[in-house]
């Protein structure tokens, strides 16, 4: 600074900052904010300690460049907004009604070979996937000339740990449809068998039935109410005379004197 020794020029400029810091503005930034990823969604770089099993809870609609979010319960405001090869892998594996995707699982994984504009950039793929019986191999698009196959694994239902005994406390329900309803989603929650949920079901679905059954007995047995008789008519004065004019006429033509 003009007039002062570099002494009092280094104190100023420490001021200077001093002020500055105080009242906020450095007039510096942190690098490392510009490159941390974004914190609406699930990224690549939050797979590098492997594969996640996530669960999903919703699809929505989402941008342009990403329209499918699919939400999962492990990370409330982070959803998996997957790619086209993707959502190619969903489409197949569960079809196009996303409507029945909640509850559902899948394991994904960052990928460091996955490429955008003949970069590797790495991107997150679907290792495996809830609700497909067997190992399911799509045709995705590497390059404009070029596909390659992508498999998916079936992924293992989640193990009751529990300890119920479902059908020991189905048998202590009885009868008790509302009782049963309750137990079938309590093992529905503790993630009990196929087995046990389908022995859950057929017994509602019974009590169910019979319930209804019982309903539409006691409906047709009400005996229904009485039906008055509709009286006729009472006759007019028009009608009286037109049925005197007629028994005349009927008259005249028995003794000959009417030709009808």
């Amino acid at each position: 600074m003009a007039g002062l020794s570099e002494h009092d020029a280094h104190a100023a400029d420490v001021g200077c900052v001093g002020r500055r810091e105080r009242r906020g503005d450095t007039g510096l930034m942190n690098i490392a904010e510009t490159t941390a990823p974004k914190s609406d969604q699930q990224n690549f770089d939050d797979y590098g300690g492997g594969p996640k099993t996530v669960t999903v809870t919703e699809v929505k609609n989402g941008n342009a460049e990403q329209p499918v979010e699919v939400h999962l319960a492990e990370f409330p405001g982070r959803p998996f907004k997957p790619s086209k090869s993707m959502r190619r892998v969903l489409l197949a594996c569960w079809g196009s009604d996303s409507a029945v995707y909640a509850g559902r699982r899948m394991t994904l994984y960052g990928d460091p070979e996955v490429k955008f504009g003949g970069q590797k950039v790495g991107g997150i793929r679907i290792a495996a996937l809830s609700n497909i019986d067997k190992p399911a191999t799509i045709a995705l698009t590497v390059t404009r000339a070029k596909r390659e196959p992508f498999t998916v694994q079936p992924l293992d239902p989640p193990k009751d740990t529990s300890g119920r005994d479902w059908l020991a406390e189905l048998n202590t329900a009885g009868d008790d449809m509302a009782a049963v309803f309750a137990l079938g989603q309590a093992a529905k929650e503790a993630n009990a068998s196929r087995q046990v949920m389908t022995v859950l079901g057929g017994v509602y679905k019974k009590l169910e039935a019979a319930a209804l059954a019982a309903q539409q007995q006691v409906a047709a047995t009400v005996a229904p109410a009485p039906v008055e008789p509709v009286s006729a008519a009472p006759k007019s004065a028009v009608d009286d005379y037109e049925a005197q004019e007629r028994a005349e006429f009927d008259a005249a033509v028995d003794r000959g004197e009417v030709n009808p």
